[in-house]
């Protein structure tokens, strides 16, 4: 990953546009736009042609051979997610500047900043504070307070007194109120957070997905069930999801059943990360590899083109707890779908032979015994 990360963020801030040129540094330096993950897809997989404009050898191979397995088009895949993230920060900034908003993203009002009136100011926690507590840094709070407005200096600079000492702060470094946990991402558009709903076309346009969002989905759109997913990528011709898995069966007679019984049925449902063994290749568990290669890498997940998400995703944004369990919101949510969750980590079709299908359901059986 850390040979990814340098290229990845320099190919994100050279395709941002700037306003103060009219366009990317990319386009500013070069004349043209930056090279898409398309292009390259074509580039990688282009053949000499002949004069009469044929390839040689008259063969076209498939673009996976030349492209899918390469650090190349990692690359890109990272670049492209980092572009977002630097479009989303550069937006906050504008917005920072057009709105007069503070850091926390509250308006900033000068005539509220009057002296004397208690306020809370930013003050990022040092080295000798992070050793001592045995936490990160990002961790901390970075507001303290709070303390007194005892001076203006200029036009939106302040000096507070906390603590004996006096620290000068810009206007939009200063709190009045100190901000909670519940509060709003202050990078997102009007504060909006994405609440536990049915997915449909129009909620996805006006809310996009979100690398780290949990949904609730089919692995094929024609499923007679449905697993937990977390969205772990976001690219341009698909996303990328996690697939959690229960041992907990579903109803037998699910259509028939009423909604209070669904709902007790997956309440008592517990989704967890599940991984492949022998390197990613073999059978499903839910016990995470001992390397932390294998936790990162070795993931049941799978790949849904963009196309047809809408056809796989039923709930978005679901609550689902460190222990696996769904809070009541996605309970009552996915109890009134036509389709029950799935046991386990897919079917008789996921496997190589009926013998490796026969071993994972003894697997299973076995674990439950365990637990009861």
């Amino acid at each position: 990953m850390k040979t990814l990360a340098l290229p990845a963020f320099q190919f994100a801030i050279n395709t941002t546009f700037n306003s103060a040129i009219g366009c990317t540094p990319f386009e500013a330096g070069h004349g043209l736009s930056a090279t898409t993950i398309a292009q390259a897809r074509l580039q990688a997989t282009r053949y000499a042609t002949n004069a009469e404009g044929a390839r040689d050898g008259d063969t076209l191979e498939d673009v996976d051979q030349f492209f899918d397995q390469g650090i190349i088009k990692e690359q890109l895949e990272l670049a492209v997610r980092m572009a977002e993230v630097v479009r989303t920060t550069s937006e906050w900034h504008r917005r920072m500047t057009s709105e007069n908003l503070s850091q926390s993203g509250q308006t900033v009002d000068l005539s509220k900043y009057t002296i004397g009136k208690e306020a809370y100011l930013y003050k990022p926690p040092t080295m000798a504070e992070t050793i001592a507590r045995g936490r990160r840094a990002k961790h901390i709070d970075h507001y303290v307070g709070p303390g007194l407005i005892t001076r203006h200096v200029g036009t939106r600079s302040m000096v507070i007194t906390l603590n004996g000492r006096e620290f000068q702060r810009d206007a939009g470094m200063i709190m009045l109120e100190k901000p909670t946990m519940d509060d709003f991402d202050p990078t997102v558009r009007n504060g909006e957070i994405i609440e536990t709903q049915l997915n449909n076309y129009a909620s996805r346009i006006m809310k996009p997905l979100q690398e780290g969002e949990y949904v609730i989905m089919k692995d094929d759109p024609n499923a007679g069930d449905w697993y937990c997913a977390e969205i772990r990528k976001i690219l341009a011709d698909r996303i990328e999801v996690n697939y959690y898995t229960t041992a907990t069966p579903s109803l037998v007679n699910y259509q028939k059943s009423t909604i209070s019984e669904r709902s007790r049925n997956i309440k008592e449902a517990t989704f967890l990360r599940t991984w492949c063994l022998d390197r990613g290749k073999g059978l499903p568990t839910t016990t995470p590899p001992t390397t932390a290669h294998g936790k990162l890498n070795h993931l049941w997940w799978g790949r849904i083109p963009m196309e047809d998400v809408d056809k796989h995703i039923l709930i978005r944004a679901i609550g689902l707890s460190a222990l696996g369990k769904l809070d009541k919101t996605t309970i009552r949510l996915a109890s009134q779908l036509e389709t029950p969750h799935h046991e386990g980590a897919g079917g008789f079709e996921d496997f190589e032979d009926k013998e490796s299908f026969q071993k994972h359901v003894k697997r299973v059986s076995n674990r439950n015994k365990r637990k009861r």
